[in-house]
Order: structure tokens, then sequence, then C-alpha cells
């Protein structure tokens, strides 16, 4: 049984290298780290550490994959908040266009509440759908004959 328990455990690092190893691995490493712990690797590379050598370069490269793909999904974060500060700002304007268009209606419209109930109290008759402006029209027509 001893053996087999061995056996299995002679490819594997002991804990305490594996505990090194860990240690060494910083999970927020800047890709030039990966690539500067690569060219050590290269240049430690021969014959006899091929096959451990192979493996370590995979690794690192797998790394450097991570770290690219973060990087990139940070700079296209960025880009979308860009964009979306960008189209607030043009929205906030052309709320604000709307709103000041919105008061001046409103002034508008209590002018004309006030031509309104002016023409009520002289007494004058007008239609469902007549409005003042239709009095002054048919006048100018009458001076223009």
């Amino acid at each position: 049984m001893d053996s087999e328990a061995h056996a299995v455990r002679r490819g594997t690092t002991s804990d305490c290298e594996r505990t090194r190893i860990e240690d060494k691995m910083d999970p927020n490493r800047y890709a030039c780290t990966v690539l500067e712990e690569a060219r050590a690797a290269l240049a430690r590379l021969n014959w006899v550490t091929m096959a451990f050598s192979k493996r370590h370069l995979a690794t690192l490269l797998e790394e450097l994959q991570t770290i690219v793909n973060r990087m990139e999904a940070g700079l296209e974060d960025k880009s979308d908040y860009s964009y979306a500060r960008d189209r607030l700002r043009e929205t906030r304007a052309k709320l604000a266009d709307l709103e000041a268009e919105k008061a001046e209606l409103k002034v508008e419209i209590k002018a004309l509440k006030v031509v309104v109930e002016q023409s009520k109290d002289t007494g004058e008759d007008q239609g469902p759908n007549s409005t003042i402006h239709d009095n002054e029209d048919s006048s100018l027509e009458a001076v223009a004959r």
C-alpha cells in the first residue's frame, strides 16, 4: 500500500515546494513579469529540463493570455463608460432644450388663455373651432378688398 501511495507522490512536488510556488504566483501579476519569467525559463532550457520547461512555458502562456484578456476587458469597459457618458451628456442637453421649449409653450398658453378670457369678457361670440386670430384675418381681408 505504501509503495502505491509513494509512487503516486513521486511525480508531484512536495507541499513545501508547492507553497513556495504559490507564494511566488501573485494573482495580479503584470504581463511584463510573466514575460520575464518566460525569458528566464527559456534561458535555462536544455535537453534535461525540456519536459519541465515545456509545461512551465505552457502555464506561463496561459497566465499571460488571462492577463491580456483582463486588460482587453478593462479597455472595453473604459470605452463603454466613455460612450455612456457621451450619450448622457447629449441626452441632458436635449432634455434642457425640451424643458426650455416647454416653459415657452406654457407662457404662450397662459397668454392665449388671457386673450380668450378677455374676449369672453367683451362678449364676442366665438365658434367652437375658431380662435382669436380668425377675426383678425377676416378684418385684414375686408381691408384688402
